[in-house]
């Protein structure tokens, strides 16, 4: 119980340092979550159509409305093939570094639209049991990540992020029962929201 009371005072206090600056509003930090929605038919099928994926984002202003921005997901889902009873779980952590222009969209300039492009880098682990075995693969591979979304300033430095995104990954899987390699797609859309802090 001490620890919290420690932790929840270590935040209010660093807030609170930063509230008391002059900001240039250079930076902003994010934590925000979404649902995603798996492209791929057979991916669907396994997990369920898809989850909840949690991220955290930072954005740097380059020049004017240009931003350089970095961003890691992770998600996290138990599915079935149902023909072969075979039970899996899937890990999978795409991390983004890439461009985003942010424009004014009301005189008061709370309101601001964005859209981002940025390749990705991911890591995905894929853990399968079957009745008489089982077996975990982990693999990486490169993808691209593509996104719109409006930023409305609640105060000067706190922002409320709605944003709709598209994740392209790809990676060929063995199978390890028939020996057979497939593509599978762990592309899809993430539509959610996030709360920010602009400092």
């Amino acid at each position: 119980m001490k620890y919290n009371i420690i932790f929840l005072f270590f935040i209010f206090s660093f807030i609170n340092l930063f509230a008391n600056e002059k900001k240039n509003n250079n930076f902003l930090f994010e934590v925000k979550t979404a649902y995603f929605h798996f492209q791929d038919d057979t991916a669907r099928a396994i997990y369920s159509d898809g989850g909840f994926m949690p991220s955290i984002e930072g954005s740097y202003r380059l020049y004017k409305v240009l931003h350089l921005f970095s961003e890691a997901a992770f998600f996290y889902k138990n599915g079935k093939v149902e023909l072969t009873e075979t039970k899996n779980r899937l890990i999978f952590v795409p991390v983004s570094l890439g461009l985003k222009p942010i424009f004014d969209i009301s005189k008061s300039k709370k309101m601001k639209f964005y859209f981002k492009v940025a390749p990705n880098w991911y890591w995905v682990q894929e853990k399968q049991k079957y009745p008489f075995l089982k077996r975990k693969k982990s693999k990486t591979g490169f993808g691209g990540t593509f996104g719109i979304g409006a930023l409305q300033y609640i105060t000067p430095n706190f922002v409320l992020d709605v944003f709709f995104n598209y994740l392209y990954d790809k990676k060929t899987i063995k199978d390890p029962v028939s020996e057979l390699k497939f593509k599978r797609y762990f592309g899809g859309i993430q539509a959610g929201a996030g709360l920010g802090y602009s400092f």
